[in-house]
This record gives C-alpha cells, structure tokens and sequence, in this order.
C-alpha cells in the first residue's frame, strides 16, 4: 500500500516540476535560419567595418504548446560583439510571418516557467570576470517584450 502512495506523489511533483530553457550564443545546436527570420530582424547588426552579420539561432517554444515556432537569434562568429555580449533576438513566428519581439545583447537567455500574456518570460543575461547583469523581460505590450527589471553586479576589487 506504500508504494502505490509514494509513486503517486512523486508522479505529481515531477509533473509540475519543470525547469526554464537557457540558450547562449555558442551552444552548439545554433544554425542556420530561414530567410523570412533574419528578415525580421530589428534591428540588424554590423561588425566594426559596416559589414552586414550572419545570423544564426534556434528554434524555441515560447508559449509553451509544444511547437517550437519561435526563435533565439544571434551573430555568426561572434560578429557586432563587445565583452562577453553578443546581439540577442527573441522572435516570434506566427504562421508564415515572424516579428522581433525582444532585442538586446547577452550571453544568452533564459525562457522561464512564468508566463505573462501567455508567453514565457525572458531573462537576458551575461557576465564575465568582476561584472555581472541580467535583463528580465515579458509580454507585456501587444508589439514585443517589455523591460520588467536591468540587475547591474559589479563586484570591486580587495586591497
């Protein structure tokens, strides 16, 4: 009688348990987008001479129905990036058509298990030596991702 119990209980909570997704801008599942998605990139980027980037990216679900219509965008080969930040597109497909709905720049992002407008939010995020930031973001215009909160962490140095 005890083990029917405790796996109904650990069938409910592994049920409801469910971990937000990270992409960053070197995983390796990144590859080549479909010509009307890098159309409806805004803003597009350049490197330091003026010269158009590549993009790549990688299909994600970002209202949770289990078809990965969307979008995580970045560079190519680190093109239009600073320290540890690279361009970050969030866009959204619906139907034939695509729409940027997040720009920023990132080490990645994470789609949380929180939803706004039945969208997932989106927290970008980077960080190197001394120096940490994230950007939350969700659905809270009808025409893309609105700023929920910017964290700057520096940390200082000990004499």
């Amino acid at each position: 009688m005890k083990t029917p119990t405790v796996t109904l209980i650990l069938c409910l909570l592994t049920s409801t348990t469910v971990a937000a997704k990270d992409f960053t801008i070197e995983d390796d599942k990144l590859g080549l987008l479909p010509r009307k998605v890098v159309s409806a990139l805004k803003p597009s980027a350049e490197d330091a001479e003026g010269n158009a980037c590549k993009y790549i990216g990688e299909r994600i679900d970002l209202d949770g129905d289990g078809k990965a219509t969307d979008y995580f965008v970045t560079t190519d080969n680190a093109c239009g990036c600073g320290a540890a930040q690279c361009p970050i597109w969030i866009i959204r497909g619906s139907g034939d058509s695509y729409s940027t709905v997040l720009s920023d720049a990132g080490y990645g992002a994470s789609l949380e298990n929180k939803k706004t407008k039945g969208l997932a939010n989106v927290t970008i995020w980077a960080a190197t030596a001394g120096y940490e930031e994230k950007t939350r973001s969700n659905r809270a215009v009808r025409s893309g991702y609105a700023l929920l909160s910017h964290n700057l962490i520096k940390s200082h140095s000990v004499k």
